[in-house]
């Protein structure tokens, strides 16, 4: 079909011709498809519906844990908000208290003195989810 893989990112396709370039980005089996001429999505949607049993969603809601907002004009805002509420609801932290620090100045870390995870699977995913956020929202790593 013409596509190219990108070299840093080997869920990212593009495709270049006259009519206009292709950009479609896999994550298993969610597809994201944006293109510079809508006539030209609507041809390659039909040719995947084609070949493929497909759920189209129209305008882009959410995606790997990005909000997206449509402004009108072409514009977007993006935002990870919901992606941290929910990460907050499951790690049961939704009604903490911000601290300007990680953790005291005064603490004195001890092999024995340490809690023992209860579920060292929940503890894996928010560390997990918390790269994630840091990685696509750099600012946050240094509140």
């Amino acid at each position: 079909m013409g596509f190219h893989s990108s070299k840093s990112d080997s869920s990212h396709f593009t495709r270049f011709n006259n009519i206009g370039t292709l950009l479609i980005i896999i994550y298993v089996d969610d597809i994201l498809i944006t293109i510079s001429s809508s006539f030209l999505v609507q041809i390659f949607i039909k040719y995947l519906s084609d070949k493929f049993a497909l759920k189209d969603l129209s305008l882009l809601p959410y995606f790997l844990g990005i909000e997206v907002n449509w402004l009108g004009d072409d514009n977007l805002y993006l935002s990870q908000t919901k992606y941290i509420k929910d990460l907050l609801q499951r790690a049961k932290m939704i009604n903490s208290n911000p601290q300007p620090i990680p953790m005291f100045l005064s603490s004195i870390l001890t092999i024995d003195g340490s809690i023992v995870v209860e579920d060292p699977t929940i503890y894996r995913f928010i560390v997990g989810a918390l790269q994630y956020v840091t990685v696509t929202w750099p600012e946050l790593s240094l509140c």
